[in-house]
């Protein structure tokens, strides 16, 4: 959905695969700008366009047009290597699964100071450092679609309409896919490149997801291996409680820069993947930099799931709503 800015390199990386068969389906949900018109002009592809019907329901309708045996999601703000089709699918027939995940690169498709941080935490956030360099079955790691099986994804109806935007409804589909004893795989050796959006968006996502996945953990248990509590819980309430040891410090003196100091010690201990793999792959002045913007939003993930916690626990709002942008 408007996608123009995008689209255009997402369909020039597909059509470079290395991967001998593939049918390419784009669906037009309902664009303003010129995302149908950018996605015409490849040959090849087929293109549905239709009324806008949101996340869910636009996969859904690309892939019941599709005649494959493994239906690759791809969102438009999406880059694949020439390989990552051919990984998707080699992985899906060693292990014998029907649904494969990669990973985003820590190098991202845009080059502003927000999207290499972003690339760099989604590494650190969502793929478990056990599984970073090995095949891990039924798990989930990182982003960049998912390869499905044709009978599995229809077996299970597709992704549930009622989320209309970028949300939680892979997450959703993973419950009943693996209550159906489906099984999954996750390499992360499979990467694609990630358009990931400005500041602000970021913020309403984490806001957004955090209340929707929240949601959807508070009536079933899934195996999201990408949940780690010391990065989703720990880390984010101890940088909240570290910002009002320091408030308490400056404005009354009832705090003592030691304490301070000690909960900032702790805070590090517990972010200290961040800011390695900041310093390492970005350098030390971008790492450094990416780690104060990272403590900064772990404390909007803190205070985005205690009141979502809140908002379930007591009752309001719907079930479900349209994310700020795209994924990511």
């Amino acid at each position: 959905f408007n996608c123009a800015a995008t689209i255009g390199a997402c369909l020039e990386a597909v059509g470079a695969s290395d991967y001998p068969d593939i049918e390419v389906i784009v669906v037009d949900d309902g664009s303003t700008d010129d995302t149908a018109v950018i996605a015409a002009h490849f040959a090849g592809v087929t293109l549905l366009q239709r009324q806008n019907g949101g996340s869910a329901s636009a996969k859904n309708h690309g892939a019941a047009a599709a005649k494959g045996d493994y239906f690759y999601l791809l969102d438009s703000d999406v880059i694949i290597f020439s390989d990552t089709i051919t990984l998707l699918v080699s992985t899906a027939l060693d292990y014998q699964v029907d649904w494969v995940v990669g990973r985003y690169s820590t190098v991202p498709a845009n080059n502003g100071f927000i999207h290499h941080y972003k690339a760099v935490a989604d590494y650190v956030l969502y793929i478990p450092k056990a599984d970073r360099h090995t095949v891990a079955l039924d798990c989930q790691i990182g982003g960049g679609g998912e390869l499905i099986s044709k009978r599995a994804f229809l077996q299970l109806s597709g992704f549930n309409e009622n989320y209309r935007g970028a949300s939680v409804e892979r997450e959703e589909l993973l419950v009943r896919f693996q209550q159906q004893g489906f099984h999954s795989a996750a390499n992360p050796l499979i990467k694609t490149r990630h358009y990931f959006p400005n500041f602000i968006t970021v913020v309403k996502n984490y806001v957004f997801r955090i209340h929707e996945t929240m949601r959807l953990l508070s009536t079933h248990k899934p195996r999201f291996s990408y949940i780690s509590k010391e990065k989703a819980i720990a880390a984010p309430a101890a940088t909240f409680l570290f910002l009002l040891l320091v408030v308490l410090q400056l404005c009354t003196g009832a705090v003592s820069a030691a304490v301070t100091a000690t909960a900032f010690v702790i805070v590090c201990c517990l972010h200290r993947e961040m800011l390695i793999e900041g310093v390492k792959r970005k350098g030390m002045l971008m790492g450094l930099e990416m780690f104060a913007l990272h403590l900064l939003l772990s404390i909007v993930i803190f205070l985005s799931g205690v009141t979502s916690y809140l908002r379930i626990r007591f009752g309001s709002g719907p079930r479900t709503g349209r994310a700020s942008g795209t994924s990511g």
